[in-house]
């Protein structure tokens, strides 16, 4: 882009850009779409914007990330805003090296995305996107210290590989575990929280940046947007069992069945007599709290011992 504007002008710019979006729409009309069945009950609009909602409240690896999103964005608006400034006014460099700064990313993403695509999901994709978002939000705060153009293509391209890593790990969960009925409204959420902040950081960035230059703001926004992604990386972190597919409702069931088996412990070889006595499978996979448990196998128990207790009649 760079490079257009200065040998042909930034109206070149734009019509290529536009073409672009006009090649991507014919693109996307060429499409020949999957059969589906329809459900044949009609629902209103906000009864399927709800449906979006309650199946994000369900899952925390959903909601706590867009939250997280939306708040880590500020520093994407302020870098939209303040990186054109800081090139020009402070570098005294041309839209040239604004345009190199910019491919360096876009680089760094299609390295980072094509060792990506090599590899597959990692065992921790959760922790992994988030380890990604923090480089890119932590190469904006670095922006903020560049002294020449050399470092904002380093900083750049290494902001560029996180990002990629990041946002193809999440459109990668997002389609495995959202179900395909409720994806569009999911995604709709997605996008609407993610960016809700950005138009608060494209005016407040300008607004600061008058304040105490633009560079304390980019370093500032960047130490913002890094340290509310830290928090939730560290949250991930401590999640051993990192697995997005499941909602809160069958976190509570397990962490409710893990209980159950700490009560068995140490009852004795009576247990699976017990169960079977029962007619339970398995007395965790029950619907039962934990006194419940308790309780049937006390009961149990004391009927195995009066059996033995007891003689057996003669016949």
């Amino acid at each position: 882009a760079g490079v257009v504007i200065v040998t042909a002008g930034a109206g070149w710019a734009f019509a290529i850009d536009a073409t672009t979006f006009v090649v991507s729409a014919c693109t996307a009309l060429a499409l020949t779409p999957r059969p589906r069945e329809r459900l044949r009950a009609r629902r209103s609009v906000w009864r399927d914007a709800r449906a979006g909602f309650a199946f994000v409240r369900m899952h925390r690896w959903l909601w706590v990330t867009l939250v997280a999103g939306g708040v880590a964005n500020l520093a994407s608006g302020s870098r939209n805003v303040l990186l054109p400034f800081v090139v020009k006014y402070d570098l005294h460099e041309t839209a040239r090296a604004l345009g190199f700064v910019y491919a360096s990313a876009s680089a760094g993403a299609l390295l980072s995305s094509s060792i990506f695509g090599q590899h597959g999901m990692p065992r921790r994709p959760i922790l992994v996107s988030y380890v990604g978002w923090i480089v890119s939000i932590a190469a904006i705060a670095a922006f903020g210290v560049s002294s020449n153009v050399i470092e904002l293509l380093c900083f750049a391209f290494v902001g560029g590989m996180g990002m990629a890593v990041g946002n193809a790990i999440w459109a990668t969960l997002m389609h495995t575990y959202v179900p395909g009925e409720l994806l569009g409204r999911v995604t709709s959420i997605d996008w609407t929280l993610s960016l809700s902040l950005w138009p608060v950081a494209a005016v407040a960035s300008g607004l600061l940046a008058s304040l105490i230059g633009a560079r304390a703001t980019l370093l500032g926004a960047g130490a913002l947007g890094e340290r509310r992604d830290r928090a939730r990386e560290i949250e991930a972190r401590r999640d051993e069992r990192d697995d997005p597919g499941r909602s809160d409702r069958e976190e509570e069931r397990e962490e409710r069945e893990r209980r159950c088996q700490d009560t068995l412990v140490g009852h004795g070889g009576f247990v699976e007599e017990s169960v079977r006595q029962a007619g339970v499978a398995h007395v965790c996979d029950v619907e039962h709290a934990r006194d419940d448990v308790q309780a049937l196998v006390h009961r149990h128990h004391a009927r195995h011992q009066l059996q033995r207790s007891t003689p057996a009649r003669e016949l």
